[in-house]
């Protein structure tokens, strides 16, 4: 499973501005010895997924552009998450992520990226504990207490910091706080000093939920309210347009007071010993 995990790690190396990787370029990034490196490209590439060119560089190959035809065409929701990304950093100048849950991790598949600092860089392809993310348990409030009692009894939940919450019950009443407002929070639980905030959607039409999320260093609370008023007028748009029944009776207009009273109350309890 951990090779699996990594030669997916390796694949989204590919970006805009990143059209080929080399066997030494994935070592340094992923920490891989390099005849590790060179194992795993060759593998990839006798799937198909990717090819190797006359440079011994690589690029994505035929299975990718299949596979990528056939998400386009299949998932609308992807397509409205990325124009939603794009927005939130154009109104907050903020790096926006996009995620999905595996298991019990949070993972980060799209990266759109502002101009101010939010105090750590994550690449995607990366995991995070989905109990100590703003992505994370933004994704996991979309189940039932039922079902995430039956998720996580048993597993290890991971912390990053002191602050990450890793008790069952801790989890799920912030479960309750995302449902009512429609938005997660996070405090110190990832990085010191950074707040995250999340939100999450599901479409009737589609498998998998996707979240958005964005995280602010040294924010206020003034600051942090902006950003959940802004993710939530974006989360209502979004939601309305994929039909998604978590969205469809709040309140896309919701006053900052009434946000920041929220935040406040959050931080309040998360600062208590």
């Amino acid at each position: 499973m951990k090779t699996v995990r990594t030669a997916a790690q390796l694949l989204t190396m590919f970006d805009g501005d990143t059209q080929t990787i080399t066997v030494s370029g994935a070592a340094n990034r992923f920490g891989l010895t390099a005849s590790a490196s060179s194992r795993l490209l060759a593998a990839l590439a006798t799937s198909g997924i990717i090819q190797r060119e006359p440079d011994r560089s690589y690029r994505p190959g035929p299975l990718a552009y299949r596979l990528g035809l056939l998400y386009h065409a299949h998932n609308r929701l992807s397509d409205r998450i990325n124009d939603g990304a794009r927005k939130v950093v154009d109104q907050t100048g903020r790096t926006c992520w996009v995620s999905v849950l595996t298991e019990t991790n949070n993972m980060l598949i799209s990266r759109f990226p502002g101009p101010r600092d939010q105090g750590f860089y994550v690449n995607p392809g990366n995991l995070l504990p989905a109990n100590a993310s703003a992505a994370g348990k933004a994704l996991l409030a979309r189940m039932s207490d039922t079902e995430l009692r039956r998720l996580l009894t048993g597993k290890k939940l991971d912390a990053w910091t002191e602050k990450s919450k890793t008790d069952i019950e801790a989890v799920l009443a912030d479960m309750a706080f995302i449902r009512e407002h429609g938005w997660s929070i996070i405090i110190d639980e990832l990085f010191v000093d950074t707040v995250s905030i999340g939100v999450a959607f599901a479409s009737p039409k589609e498998a998998t939920p996707m979240a958005l999320s964005v995280s602010l260093h040294s924010a206020s609370p003034d600051d942090i309210a902006s950003g959940v008023q802004i993710l939530t007028e974006v989360g209502c748009e979004i939601g309305s347009m994929i039909g998604d029944p978590f969205w469809s009776s709040r309140n896309s207009s919701a006053d900052q007071a009434s946000i920041l009273a929220a935040v406040e109350t959050y931080m309040a309890i998360s600062a208590a010993p």
